[in-house]
């Protein structure tokens, strides 16, 4: 299932490296700057604004059938029964989900923009080709240790060929980077579910992104951090 819903969330990261670039130059001028980076504001906020319209007169409150197992086992309780800060106080009591969660968030200007769609679309073949592959071993764990030392090694070769100067090198390395490291995100979800049943899908798969999210923060702030001493 996850693969499936992770290809708009994926297309919508590519065409976020793809448009900013082009959208906004690399210019002087600090006015000039200004106005484009407001027009790519506005249509993001345009883009947003549509995009909530229609959820709130599209989207219904629950489908009319329970979505997993887990969805329905929620359902068949009684209100009181469930609690979503219980919920999320047992995930943190599995040690393999908690383990999951931690290993999860680590992970020119065009060119730049470029090189990002590159990472994600070879992710989204990436997600395809590991959904294929679980659904017919359910070699969950296997899979998980695979893609990551097949990621940390993409990350070491693209760290090294950054300087080359051969920018097809460059996009070769970024697109096998992408295909496993970005493709493992729907395979994270997917563990989270196996490892936390019957616990909400929704509640695991948000800790994950939450774990993304705090990790990709803590690794900016630290290569500001490195920038500003290598400067001095």
């Amino acid at each position: 299932m996850w693969y499936f819903l992770s290809f708009p969330i994926q297309l919508g990261i590519a065409v976020g490296f793809l448009l900013p670039p082009v959208l906004v130059p690399n210019l002087a001028e600090k006015e000039e700057l200004a106005h484009h980076i407001s027009i790519m504001f506005f249509m993001t906020a345009g883009v947003a604004t549509a995009l909530f319209i229609l959820v709130i007169l599209v989207f219904r409150e629950k489908p009319p059938y329970p979505p997993s197992r887990a969805q329905a086992m929620i359902h068949l309780a009684a209100p009181e029964e469930y609690s979503y800060l219980q919920s999320i106080v047992r995930l943190f009591r599995n040690v393999n989900f908690v383990l999951l969660i931690v290993t999860y968030g680590k992970g020119e200007e065009l060119n730049a923009g470029r090189i990002g769609l590159t990472i994600v679309v070879a992710g989204m073949v990436g997600a395809l080709i590991t959904g294929i592959w679980l659904d017919r071993t359910k070699m969950y764990k296997q899979t998980t240790l695979l893609v990551y030392v097949m990621s940390f090694v993409g990350m070491v070769i693209y760290t090294f060929t950054l300087d080359l100067g051969y920018i097809w090198v460059v996009f070769v390395t970024a697109g096998v980077l992408g295909f496993f490291m970005t493709g493992y995100l729907p395979l994270g979800f997917e563990f989270a579910a196996e490892l936390t049943y019957p616990e909400s899908e929704g509640t695991s798969s948000g800790l994950l992104n939450v774990s993304a999210q705090l990790s990709s923060n803590l690794i900016s702030e630290d290569n500001k951090l490195i920038w500003k001493m290598s400067r001095l």
